[in-house]
């Protein structure tokens, strides 16, 4: 059954008429004139262009919305913190306001995890950039969280280092962001995700308390960990504002190789037998026909199968042969697709005059076992297509397992009318959402739970939630930390006033 717009957790109303819902935490001036008293020289004024944005993050919807006049909610007060001790006494602060708090980094993240209303504080934490010596016996190095991931990137490069973590966004996503929302880079089949980089994070709980989690070795077995449950949390547990990361040597290598394959399931056939037979590319792409098509065009009615591999040239040149003899239902295809994957992997720029223009596009990421992938993904692809509307969707897999890999979807669909945009976006999503469920895959692989995926959550994770909430309550009992994103709901303030309530 697909859910209904309350259900679905989206955000929805006339935001500039909403109040606090409980009557706590005085009016908006009052509180507002606390912490201009406060933080006057470290808040971003009202009248500011830069606030409204500063609410926002990249989510396809919310640019929809802003180009086309729709309701959007505005943005409270907008601090800057220098320091984990500014943002423990802002923290405090809030909570004897009872004012809402949202941790913002470089605002990349694409599912409405930043959504802030205007009886919120936003903490921009882009000022929190100090980046420590590289450790290089250990092969550490301790950030801030505002830290620019490519600025990282680049800094290790030029001291023959890297994270192994290269996602889409790296050019306007922050290293907190990074760890907050359990990203993954496109190397992650030989580095991993962000959470096996992690070795220690300070945090400040919703409490304003300041507390240091993780250990600098490689590995302890010393009772259940609280580092994993900030890893993912979104700002709801608590804010990251430091971060120790592991690093890599740079490779000394690069080599790939680009295959056409006939079809999306002999595509996976593949990645599937050369994750489980130990060949390790850090990048291994699978482009259905559709996909392929667009985005390189001279290869036609076929599926693509890109691979990047790293390590000492001798290596690479024999994985490289070795992926190829393990393929052979695939036909060698030029190099310059691989240079073209390079030179535009990072390019969405197509996006903003299509959502200009009126229609929607977005992608959607989940994740399955090897022998459920085919079947989910041609289901949804053809249930996708039969919604009226939509006028195509496709697919590819850019992230293996040795037990199953992800499906990432890119749609693009014309409502017709600007107004008719939510409904018809919130109807696309709630079928992958409802077909991932019902195949087994997850409902989200790498771009988090935001406010648009809550309510699958929930579902998915039925058993665990009420235990999760108990852990979540233990280091923000008021609820003000970000409410409404992953599975939590504003306590105070709510900006729709319940309609959001689809986590409980």
């Amino acid at each position: 059954m697909l859910l209904s717009e309350k259900e679905f957790g989206l955000l929805s109303g006339n935001y500039s008429e909403k109040r606090w819902a409980n009557g706590e935490g005085g009016s908006i001036e009052q509180w507002k004139r606390i912490f201009y008293r406060h933080f006057g020289n470290q808040i971003m004024d009202d009248g500011h262009p830069d606030t409204v944005p500063l609410g926002w993050d990249s989510s396809a919807l919310t640019q929809y919305r802003a180009y086309h006049h729709l309701d959007l909610p505005a943005t409270g007060l907008v601090l800057v913190p220098g320091s984990t001790s500014e943002v423990s006494l802002m923290v405090r602060l809030a909570v004897q306001e009872r004012v809402p708090v949202i941790a913002r980094g470089g605002g990349s993240g694409v599912v409405e995890g930043v959504f802030p209303h205007p009886h919120s504080l936003v903490l921009d934490l882009t000022h929190l950039d100090a980046m420590g010596p590289v450790d290089a016996t250990n092969g550490h190095i301790t950030v801030g969280a505002g830290v620019n991931a490519l600025r990282l990137e680049q800094h290790l490069n030029a001291q023959g280092w890297t994270l192994g973590h290269w996602p889409q966004s790296i050019g306007q996503a922050t290293v907190g962001g990074l760890v907050a929302t359990k990203s993954i880079g496109q190397y992650s089949t030989r580095y991993g995700g962000i959470e096996h980089m992690v070795r220690d994070l300070e945090v400040v709980t919703g409490t304003g308390d300041i507390l240091s989690v993780g250990h600098l070795s490689p590995r302890r077995s010393a009772g259940p960990e609280l580092l994993p449950l900030f890893i993912g949390s979104e700002g709801t547990f608590g804010i990251i504002t430091q971060v120790t990361l592991k690093l890599w040597p740079a490779p000394e290598h690069e080599q790939g190789i680009a295959l056409s394959l006939p079809d999306f399931e002999a595509g996976i056939e593949v990645m599937r037998r050369w994750i489980q037979s130990g060949l390790s590319p850090s990048v291994v792409r699978l482009y259905d026909p559709a996909e392929t098509a667009r985005s390189f065009a001279s290869i036609r009615d076929q599926s693509l199968l890109l691979a990047v591999f790293h390590g000492p040239q001798a290596m690479t040149a024999a994985a490289v042969q070795e992926a190829i003899r393990r393929a052979p239902e695939g036909m060698p295809a030029e190099q310059s697709l691989v240079d073209h994957w390079f030179q535009t992997r990072n390019d969405v720029s197509a996006w903003v005059p299509l959502l200009k223009q009126g229609f929607l596009v977005d992608t959607i990421e989940v994740a399955a076992a090897w022998d459920r992938l085919a079947v989910l993904y041609h289901t949804v692809v053809d249930h996708v297509t039969a919604i009226p509307g939509v006028l195509g969707i496709s697919g590819h897999s850019s992230h293996g397992y040795s037990d199953g890999a992800n499906l990432y979807f890119t749609f693009l669909a014309n409502p017709g009318k600007p107004e008719d945009g939510p409904p018809l976006y919130r109807r696309i999503w709630s079928q992958v959402m409802e077909d991932s469920f019902h195949h087994g895959g997850t409902s989200s692989h790498h771009h988090g739970v935001g406010r648009i995926r809550p309510a699958w959550v929930a579902r998915e994770r039925a058993q665990e939630m009420p235990y999760l909430h108990r852990i979540h309550d233990l280091f923000d009992p008021l609820g003000l930390l970000n409410g409404g994103a992953l599975w939590t709901t504003f306590s105070t303030g709510s900006p729709n006033d319940g309609d959001n309530n689809s986590s409980s």
